[in-house]
């Protein structure tokens, strides 16, 4: 259906792709792609010197953010929004529900995430991730936001903040122990 987007699609399968398989539950829909190259799970917006030899851009939150500019021009009237992340992308994606939600409040967001489970929710890791990457000085404006502190900024908790802003995001999360 026009108006529908399917955003961050990434899989090895190939169900996905096939648009005419009637069991595709994104035929018909629009696809904007987020690759994955910088590091930070999506979420950084920093460039960080790690030796003299080595200087990472961990900027995917600005790249996921041009993604979601470009989501918001090219579909302003979306009636529904999947955003889907695998690995990486999962870690991210129910933080991104919530962003797309703000800007596109009267679609219905879903996000689906396959594999983020394994990254553990310990202040002294949240804190070094977010000074290493800027993902807490790059956290959304929301309420939920106002009282964290950098230690409290987790990977996991990107769950609990994305659900807590916006109840009304349907969320998922698919994570298998003996995943390859």
């Amino acid at each position: 259906a026009v108006g529908d987007v399917a955003a961050g699609v990434r899989s090895t399968s190939h169900w996905n792709q096939d648009l005419d398989n009637p069991a595709n539950p994104f035929a018909g829909h629009s696809f904007v792609f987020v690759p994955y190259c910088t590091g930070d799970v999506h979420l950084g917006n920093n460039v960080q010197q790690y030796t003299p030899e080595l200087t990472i851009n961990h900027v995917g939150m600005v790249n996921g953010m041009a993604a979601v500019d470009h989501l918001a021009a090219a579909f302003p009237d979306a009636a529904e929004v999947v955003v889907v992340g695998e690995s990486a992308g999962a870690v991210a994606s129910p933080l991104y529900g919530g962003i797309i939600s703000d800007i596109l409040p009267d679609a219905r967001i879903t996000v689906f995430a396959d594999g983020s489970g394994g990254y553990p929710d310990a202040a002294p890791i949240n804190g070094l991730i977010n000074m290493l990457w800027g993902s807490f000085a790059a956290r959304p404006d929301w309420e939920v936001n106002d009282d964290l502190a950098s230690g409290s900024w987790s990977l996991p908790g990107l769950w609990v903040q994305a659900g807590t802003h916006d109840p009304g995001i349907r969320m998922s999360r698919f994570d298998y122990a003996y995943d390859a």
